[in-house]
């Protein structure tokens, strides 16, 4: 089996383990992200030249495959719209 190969079947599984989004993790207490938060809380703030609207960091994954490419400039996309750091 080749690298791509490997990093395509990875890519698989990840996509197998993902769980319905009404279906929560016990071991998890999502109310501080489902509650409302003061609007004064988090002020945007330039970081390398971008506007962080949100404190939220999103990881690339590494690149090697085609469908790792175009994951990753989903990911870019999502980030630019929200303002959010990749």
């Amino acid at each position: 089996m080749n690298m791509e190969q490997r990093k395509n079947d990875h890519i698989d599984l990840a996509f197998q383990s993902q769980i319905t989004a009404n279906t929560r993790d016990n071991r998890f207490n999502y109310e501080p992200l489902l509650s409302g938060h003061p609007e004064d809380i988090f002020k945007p703030f330039a970081f390398l030249g971008k506007i962080l609207k949100i404190p939220i960091w999103v990881s690339s994954m590494t690149g090697g495959t085609r469908l790792a490419s175009r994951i990753n400039a989903n990911l870019a996309r999502a980030c630019r719209k929200f303002g959010m750091g990749m």
